[in-house]
């Protein structure tokens, strides 16, 4: 047939996805549908895919900014299934058994648990009469006695983690917030803000031919004045019913004082002010990045999440005029509200 499948896991979804040719389209949805709904789950296969896991926990733990993301989540969630790892741990991955996959199998994967979506030449008639077909036994609910864990609201508490490796050239920290839902009124402001923030790197931004103060991003003008500070990214990730904001930096460890003295003041002073240049190119990169999701792939992603979230397609018309709307005192009113005299996590490694 020739096609492409794969999956991967965040951690309030999971996403199963096939990139076929439009001929091919019954055999995906079959595909999936069959994967999906009678998995044997064999306990070879089991322990064959355990190995797997445990490799890309060892390549995972090998990123810094992997590590430290991972601390962020549990310093902020705790003992929160939001404050877990996504590969989980290596023990816990080892004692993983046949009816603790199947269980979870049949307590997360019903009708109304699942979205399932078709981007690029798809007739939408034929996907729901395929997905009716294939999907026919798909219970709506799960079964009576199964319930599901971990269900329960997050509570954001603020933590101080530091975790030291000798091994490591350079020490990496993390400023971050609370932060609003997919649902909250401030959800767009901080996707712009993410974008103002922006991301600097030493071999990107210090240069003459990409010299910052020419960018009017005052963020990496600072910090390009700290030249032992190799890389900064905003990192913005909500989900259902919480969400943190923050900044990475990497830099060598006598800067580490300056690295979290960023990540603390630049959020609280977008409160008092922001230069309207930094507004404008901040929506500017964000309609770039609207503009240029075109793969089939990341539309079925960001189709998925609207559904989960608000319920419905969201067109990136809609997305530009939303943003478009935010203005100055927009953002310095949200900085105020989320970012000024409130407390924080800070991490280190």
């Amino acid at each position: 047939m020739g096609a492409h499948l794969n999956a991967f896991t965040s951690r309030e979804l999971t996403i199963y996805y096939m990139q076929v040719f439009k001929k091919n389209i019954k055999n995906a949805v079959d595909i999936l549908g069959d994967m999906l709904l009678n998995s044997l789950y064999r306990t070879s296969d089991l322990e064959a895919e355990k190995g797997t896991i445990l490799q890309e926990l060892e390549e995972v733990n090998k990123d810094s900014m992997e590590v430290l993301l991972e601390n962020v989540y549990f310093a902020a969630y705790r003992e929160h299934m939001m404050g877990q790892p996504i590969l989980g741990a290596r023990e816990n991955i080892c004692s993983v058994t046949r009816d603790m996959v199947t269980n979870f199998h049949k307590t997360n994967y019903f009708g109304e648990n699942m979205i399932i979506v078709g981007t690029g030449d798809v007739d939408h008639k034929e996907l729901v009469d395929l997905v009716k077909h294939h999907f026919a036994n798909c219970h709506r609910k799960p079964p009576e006695g199964l319930e599901r864990t971990g269900m329960n609201k997050p509570i954001y508490t603020p933590g101080l983690m530091m975790q030291r490796d000798d091994e490591m050239e350079n020490c990496c920290t993390g400023v971050f917030y609370r932060a609003p839902s997919w649902m909250h009124e401030d959800y767009y402001t901080f996707l712009l803000l993410e974008r103002i923030f922006g991301t600097y790197s030493v071999e990107n931004n210090f240069n003459k031919l990409n010299n910052v103060d020419k960018q009017y991003n005052s963020f990496a003008a600072f910090l390009a004045k700290r030249k032992d500070i190799i890389k900064q990214q905003a990192i913005y990730s909500p989900y259902s019913d919480c969400g943190l904001f923050g900044n990475y930096f990497m830099g060598n460890e006598a800067h580490a004082m300056d690295m979290n003295f960023c990540g603390l003041y630049f959020p609280t002073r977008f409160s008092d002010y922001i230069d309207e240049i930094e507004v404008a190119r901040g929506k500017q990169k964000l309609y770039c990045e609207l503009a240029s999701l075109e793969s089939t792939g990341e539309l079925m992603q960001t189709i998925g999440q609207q559904i989960l979230y608000w319920n419905r397609r969201v067109s990136r018309c809609e997305i530009a005029k939303r943003i478009a709307s935010i203005s100055r005192k927009n953002i310095m009113s949200t900085c105020y509200n989320w970012f000024y005299n409130n407390v924080v996590s800070l991490l280190s490694l």
